[in-house]
């Protein structure tokens, strides 16, 4: 009877640690890239998002297309509102870039409208 109950004990701790464990690492585990915002909604306007896209700049109207390439684009307006971000954009006319910015509108699963914050 004691080795059963020093048994369960023992299972029962090392259970506890191996749970303990697992989801720990389940917090601190490592962000996975988000390819295609098309998933964004009114729900999620003022949230902080990172997008990786071809950047058209014409004039003061930006605009970055995520997967230009697929027939899934997500075209995002930006807005942008300090003068040295415009002008380091103008820049980068035609690349492909990573933006961080908040979400501002989101009318539809393939248009959206965002604040640029800074370039990545």
């Amino acid at each position: 009877m004691k080795k059963l109950i020093a048994f369960f004990l023992v299972a029962f701790v090392f259970g506890a640690a191996l749970f303990a464990k697992e989801g720990s690492s389940k917090k601190t585990g490592l962000a996975v890239p988000i390819t295609n915002h098309s998933f964004l909604n009114e729900e999620h306007i003022g949230s902080k998002i990172t997008i990786t896209g071809l950047l058209s700049a014409k004039e003061n109207v930006f605009v970055l297309n995520e997967n230009p390439d697929s027939r899934s684009v997500v075209t995002f307006k930006l807005e942008v509102k300090r003068w040295g971000l415009k002008r380091k954009l103008r820049k980068l006319d035609g690349q492909t870039v990573t933006l961080t910015g908040k979400l501002l509108e989101a009318p539809s699963v393939w248009r959206k409208t965002m604040t640029v914050l800074f370039i990545e």
